[in-house]
């Protein structure tokens, strides 16, 4: 996190204080999650990565009700950052998130935090691994401006691993890699026909 500093894992959950100058700054922030439970067998990781830019604000404040911080000094002025988000559809998934075998689709919306600065989004591409992601394979991807559909093929059998990349205009960017995050079972499983979105 910021000039290539790590933040211990606890602190993920606490608070943390990076110095980046003055300065308008770019800073990178990674998260990893992981479970291992054999009740888990999909979605087993996630890494998500986000790069933006940052700049000082003066007399910045947050609405009541928002904090900075869980610390004391919580209600010190502050700014929320422009951190991109992502938000996944999968058609015909079923509640044991599983899908036909077949023609796949996904649909994939990418969106800023609540009270951020929300900057044009300029694109987004989408990736699938049938091994656990040591191998790639690049989707067809339709849509524009946030709200995009990838499509490619998956045989029976498969366990379905995404990685998903988005940019805005402002220069923030996010990459988020999902280790199994659905199975692609028989054509003969229940489906929910509106889908549903990869544990993470």
């Amino acid at each position: 996190f910021g000039r290539g500093r790590r933040v211990p894992r606890w602190m993920i959950y606490n608070s943390w204080k990076v110095r980046v100058g003055p300065k308008p700054s770019v800073i990178t922030f990674t998260v990893a999650a992981a479970r291992a439970r054999i009740r888990y067998p999909l979605s087993t990781s996630a890494t998500t990565t986000w790069t933006w830019r940052s700049a000082p604000v003066t007399g910045g404040r947050l609405p009541a009700g928002w904090v900075c911080t869980p610390l004391p000094n919580a209600t010190r002025n502050c700014a929320m950052q422009p951190m991109m988000t992502l938000g996944y559809r999968v058609a015909r998934l079923a509640l044991n998130e599983t899908a036909p075998p077949g023609q796949q689709a996904i649909g994939v919306t990418v969106g800023h935090g609540p009270l951020a600065h929300a900057a044009l989004i300029t694109g987004a591409a989408v990736q699938v691994s049938y091994d656990g992601g040591r191998t790639w394979q690049h989707t067809a991807l339709s849509g524009r401006a946030g709200h995009y559909t990838a499509t490619y093929t998956a045989a029976a059998g498969r366990d379905v691993t995404l990685r998903v990349t988005a940019a805005d205009a402002a220069g923030g960017q996010i990459t988020e890699t999902i280790t199994r995050a659905y199975r692609v079972g028989s054509s003969s499983i229940a489906v929910v026909p509106t889908g549903r979105r990869p544990h993470h």
